[in-house]
């Protein structure tokens, strides 16, 4: 079973780079509506829900690829891979 076990990298760059170009596009949504400096808490939220969003859909497609087992130290370090490769495309889109 463990040779067959797939890989959290491939996820995390996957779901990350998903994660990176929905955060841009969310970006140019805001600046062509110049919202892009307003502090209006929504953009906040939905930001988070798409994040959150992402990870978890990452994390249930791993879980399925590993045939229905998943530790946490799996989903802990596929959760921070995504974010990290789409907050380093939101850094150099920024």
């Amino acid at each position: 079973m463990e040779e067959n076990q797939p890989k959290t990298g491939k996820f995390s760059l996957n779901y990350g780079l998903i994660l990176g170009a929905i955060g841009v596009i969310f970006g140019i949504m805001l600046y062509s509506m110049d919202a892009h400096y307003s502090q209006d808490p929504s953009n906040t939220v939905i930001s988070i829900l798409i994040m959150v969003g992402v990870i978890i859909w990452g994390i249930i497609n791993f879980r399925k690829a590993n045939e229905g087992f998943l530790t946490l130290s799996e989903a802990l370090k596929l959760g921070a891979g995504i974010a990290l490769v789409a907050g380093i495309i939101t850094v150099i889109y920024t």
